[in-house]
């Protein structure tokens, strides 16, 4: 399991609001850089997790169930680093903000309107700069 940098909420309209989590994997994943994201430390085949193929992903949580993950344009500091591949991202909402996350019929996929998106780069920028700073010293 991650470690948490982060978590919050942030209010979005009339009391209702989403949570948000920043965390980075565990440094058994992250132990030494080249590696790639292979093998943890004790030699153990970790591909299963596709660490590569997570830099600067987000999960979109909706109703407990998670309905996106993928890279949310312009939503990073600095758009996505090399090392984001070790940051989790997580948003929580409710089913009664399907609108500020353009929820489809479906169900599945969430883009976030312009409004919301700002707030959400705003409130990362702190947690994903520290835990982009956690993993260099590491």
């Amino acid at each position: 399991m991650g470690k948490a940098i982060d978590r919050g909420t942030i209010e979005i309209v009339d009391g209702q609001s989403i949570e948000v989590t920043v965390t980075i994997a565990p440094v058994e994943f992250r132990w030494k850089d080249g590696v790639g994201g292979a093998r943890d430390n004790s030699g153990r085949d970790i591909r299963e997790f596709h660490i590569q193929d997570s830099a600067g992903k987000i999960s979109m949580v909706r109703n407990r169930r998670e309905i996106n993950y993928d890279i949310a344009p312009k939503l990073l500091p600095a758009g996505v680093d090399k090392v984001d591949r070790y940051i989790g991202i997580e948003v929580k909402f409710p089913a009664t903000l399907d609108d500020f996350f353009q929820v489809r019929n479906v169900k599945r996929g969430a883009v976030p309107v312009d409004k919301l998106r700002a707030k959400r780069r705003g409130w990362l920028r702190r947690p994903v700069k520290l835990a982009r700073q956690k993993i260099r010293r590491h």
